[in-house]
């Protein structure tokens, strides 16, 4: 579907067309409110010049989204009004709204917009394995039929495409990455990642130390939540305030000692390093479940014992081959039901 124009003013619409022809987009001309009643829920976007605003709003059509007031200098009071009353998500203002737009353009050529759920995985200390419960988290997401995403959000570590035995699969890492800006289209960021028993994979390679830059990391996460399903970060030491913005979710991977407990407690006493709603792993036993649980005051979401075959497949990158019945994947299993309950993707 082609985005929906309502306006009578030449130049508004040269501005409009100007921005869709730059990201090859067609515009449904409509010049007049009666027709716009008709049209309203039938665009991709409805864009409602400044010069009908307040009409289109008068008609009282019904309530959808992506409804934009456009506009050539900035509104006053009334034209403000009328965006709230069409439940506009933006009032663009030319040219300072181009950039903006001509995303907005893009996201709707793309189709419908998701809303995905995004997991920061981390461990209450380093050693417990949380690269192996983000890789099985990922795993399980997309055997139930998500559109998934593993990203490797710890940049000190060897990464993830090795513990997956993915470290040949062609595809860009972060550094190849590190000089987005902006949005990026959904379907060319997966299509640019390696990808691996159904899911993509955004990792680190092995060349020198990098940080994180911000711009890159924002525009990555902003094409992840609207383009996959389920998006999964493998959370390191000191990256989470990279990520933490965006979470939805946190599972805290603690495992069945005293050391882990107490920092795992530490975590949980500082305010915004795990985003509610968080869910505690535990590496142990059931006991061992049930006694961290009493430890830290929180309910335990689901266990994972230390077994031996975890630990080498792991080592040796043979993850996506994880037993369907295995103690990694059963665990997996119950995080991933109760973050997205739902069985297939949308």
């Amino acid at each position: 579907m082609r985005p929906v124009l309502v306006t009578d003013h030449p130049e508004l619409l040269d501005n409009c067309l100007r921005v869709a022809a730059a990201v090859g987009v067609e515009i449904e001309l409509v010049p007049d409110v009666g027709a716009a009643r008709a049209r309203w829920g039938g665009g991709s976007l409805v864009l409602v010049g400044a010069d009908v605003a307040q009409r289109v709003a008068l008609a009282a059509p019904s309530r959808r989204s992506g409804v934009i007031v456009v506009a050539l200098e900035e509104p006053d009071a009334t034209i403000w009004q009328a965006a709230v009353s069409l439940g506009a998500e933006h009032v663009a203002v030319f040219p300072t709204a181009d950039s903006w737009l001509a995303a907005r353009f893009a996201d709707a050529q793309q189709g419908p917009v998701r809303s995905g759920l995004v997991v920061g995985v981390r461990g209450a200390h380093g050693g417990v394995g949380t690269s192996t419960i983000a890789a099985g988290l990922s795993l399980v997401a997309a055997r139930n039929g998500h559109r998934t995403l593993l990203i490797d959000g710890d940049c000190a570590a060897g990464g993830l495409d090795v513990l997956l035995g993915a470290e040949d699969e062609p595809g860009m890492r972060w550094p190849e990455i590190m000089s987005a800006r902006g949005r990026i289209a959904p379907s060319d960021f997966e299509s640019a990642l390696p990808h691996l028993n159904g899911m993509s994979v955004l990792s680190w390679d092995r060349g020198p130390l990098m940080p994180f830059v911000g711009d890159a990391v924002e525009a990555v996460m902003a094409t992840a939540v609207r383009g996959f399903d389920v998006t999964i970060v493998d959370l390191g030491r000191d990256s989470d305030t990279c990520f933490e913005s965006h979470l939805s979710a946190t599972v805290l991977v603690v495992a069945a000692s005293v050391l882990s407990v107490a920092a795992a407690h530490r975590l949980l006493q500082s305010s915004g390093r795990l985003i509610d709603p968080l869910h505690l792993i535990v590496r142990g036993s059931r006991a061992d479940a049930d006694l961290v649980a009493e430890s830290l005051g929180r309910p335990v979401t689901a266990v994972c014992p230390d077994e031996g075959d975890v630990r080498r497949a792991a080592g040796e990158g043979e993850l996506p081959a994880m037993r369907r019945r295995g103690s990694l994947t059963a665990a997996c299993t119950t995080l991933m039901a109760a973050l997205h309950p739902q069985p297939l993707a949308a």
